[in-house]
């Protein structure tokens, strides 16, 4: 190779996958030859040239299980082979959605897109990602403008509200239903970029029937056809507001806010 040489550039290493069959272990081979997967795979090792790490990461996949919880374990696994000196490099994921062909029910229905994009993308600024890329490549994956108008929608709120914020931090906890599943309740508190108190909250419950909203279970908060379940859930009373993922803003009474699989944004502000 002959040429310049940027030495601003940044260098990607390959992205590799850790739902696959060894994609984990084929991570660690290439940044330092040591693994399962080593051996005659490996050169020198990747971690003194790599200047970021990078996955793809689509917990659609893994369906019915959480997004949040699958993105714990999935985080956790790639963090678990990263040396010191790489556990300070930035963490791209380069490929993230719902699954590889788009999204499959009960994800078709927009509502539910809207409320999986806007919870992939505040979780994963949780988890430390210094970026996120959307992989689409069909009109079934939303945020193309051919997909969903809702998950598009969902989006811009999300990245109005979270560009500037700072120090998000979420947790999980029961959500009152008394069902097996839980914690699914995510409250994520941050400070707003004008100074302003707040906190994303939703109900990740999807332990109902699979796949389908069933209106006699009260554990599964999914939507169907047009209608998303919520449980009331108790704020901090310097909380004034929450806005919903299309932007309208309703002012909270009596402390207590309507939370369900769309995230809303609670609010220190009228």
């Amino acid at each position: 190779m002959t040429g310049p040489i940027d030495p601003s550039a940044s260098v990607l290493m390959p992205s590799y996958h850790p739902y696959t069959t060894n994609g984990i272990a084929w991570a660690q081979a290439f940044l330092y030859c040591t693994g399962a997967n080593a051996g005659s795979n490996c050169d020198k090792g990747g971690s003194a040239t790599t200047d970021i790490i990078n996955f793809h990461m689509k917990p659609g996949t893994q369906y019915p299980a959480k997004l949040e919880s699958t993105m714990d374990a999935w985080t956790s696994a790639v963090r678990g082979i990263l040396q010191p000196n790489e556990a300070t490099k930035p963490f791209f994921l380069t490929e993230t959605g719902y699954a590889a062909g788009g999204f499959t029910a009960p994800y078709t229905l927009d509502l539910n897109e809207a409320a999986y994009i806007a919870r992939l993308y505040i979780y994963d600024y949780y988890k430390g990602y210094a970026a996120n890329i959307w992989y689409d490549y069909t009109t079934n994956n939303g945020l193309n403008g051919l997909g969903s108008i809702a998950a598009d929608n969902a989006y811009s709120q999300i990245y109005s509200e979270m560009v500037g914020a700072t120090g998000l931090a979420c947790s999980a906890r029961s959500n009152g239903s008394g069902d097996a599943a839980q914690p699914s309740l995510y409250v994520c508190t941050f400070t707003e970029v004008d100074g302003t108190p707040a906190q994303w909250m939703w109900d990740a419950d999807n332990s109902g029937e699979p796949g389908f909203w069933d209106s006699g279970a009260s554990n599964n908060l999914e939507c169907h056809s047009g209608v998303c379940p919520t449980l009331p859930q108790s704020v901090p009373g310097t909380m004034q507001s929450y806005v919903d993922l299309t932007g309208a803003k309703t002012s909270i009474t009596n402390g207590q806010v309507p939370v369900g699989i769309r995230p809303i944004l609670v609010q220190a502000k009228p």
